[in-house]
């Protein structure tokens, strides 16, 4: 139930679009220019306990720069998805898709040429193809949960507004701005929106991969020598995963109201 003033395919075409840029430029920074440098300096003994290559550090292996790109990007499909519905808005996650799987690639390959050179046939299917595979896997399950949570959100609630305009005996096009109507926000949350649903599920399930991912860290990391970081530096890791949750989620607010303006100033413009 779009607004009727409101192009999806327009609309779709700028989610892609803003998908693409963000994402090919944020990582393609990461893979070609980040990376590379922080593998070279971190196992040089002058440089790896400087300030800039724990910077380095953050930005790169512990994905500061990837979450910036998906902090733009889940809003985005989410939004495709509200406008346009699931087929209608396919071009979004297969674009993000395809830039992501460039990336792995480009970062397998920037990692050999820092190493000096590319690992054996055995070496490469061994380890790299599985582990740039299940990599690879995550960040798509992580993303296709967010799409597929909010294309449930918006099935439920077009299902509950036909049920009660049926019951109402209401014209379906009197009630055809109402998800429109839904990203006038009127409180911080409201898990009666379903929009703002939308968003604070994607906050708790960046929360539970960021949380889990931790979590295997500590345990692989017990394991294989016998200790853990410790509680006080699995309370920060937890600290800061649910920091990460609650900014993405305010992001997503902003964003998706910003995309909406928009929309309506290009519908505006057009009639």
């Amino acid at each position: 139930m779009e607004s009727k003033n409101l192009n999806p395919r327009l609309t779709v075409h700028r989610m892609c679009r803003l998908t693409v840029l963000v994402s090919a430029v944020c990582f393609a920074i990461t893979s070609l220019v980040l990376a590379p440098i922080y593998i070279k300096f971190a196992s040089n003994i002058l440089y790896s306990e400087t300030w800039w290559v724990y910077l380095l550090y953050y930005l790169t292996e512990e994905g500061m720069v990837d979450l910036v790109v998906f902090a733009v990007c889940y809003p985005a499909a989410i939004y495709a998805v509200w406008q346009a519905g699931l087929k209608g808005a396919i071009r979004v996650p297969v674009s993000f898709a395809c830039i992501t799987l460039v990336k792995f690639i480009a970062n397998f390959f920037m990692t050999s040429i820092v190493d000096g050179a590319l690992p054996n046939a055995s070496d490469f299917f061994s380890f790299d193809l599985p582990y740039i595979g299940t990599l690879f896997f995550l960040e798509m399950l992580q993303y296709a949960l967010v799409i597929l949570m909010t294309w449930l959100i918006k099935r439920r609630y077009t299902r509950k507004s036909e049920l009660a305009e049926a019951e109402a005996m209401l014209p379906m096009s009197q009630n055809s701005s109402r998800v429109s109507e839904l990203f006038a926000f009127s409180r911080l949350l409201s898990m009666k929106n379903p929009i703002q649903l939308s968003a604070f599920l994607m906050g708790v399930l960046i929360f539970v991969f960021r949380f889990s991912m931790h979590q295997i860290y500590q345990y692989t990391l017990y394991i294989t020598s016998g200790y853990t970081d410790g509680l006080v530096i699995m309370a920060l890791d937890l600290l800061s995963d649910i920091f990460v949750a609650v900014i993405f989620y305010f992001v997503a607010l902003l964003l998706l109201t910003r995309f909406h303006r928009k929309d309506l100033e290009v519908a505006s413009s057009e009639a």
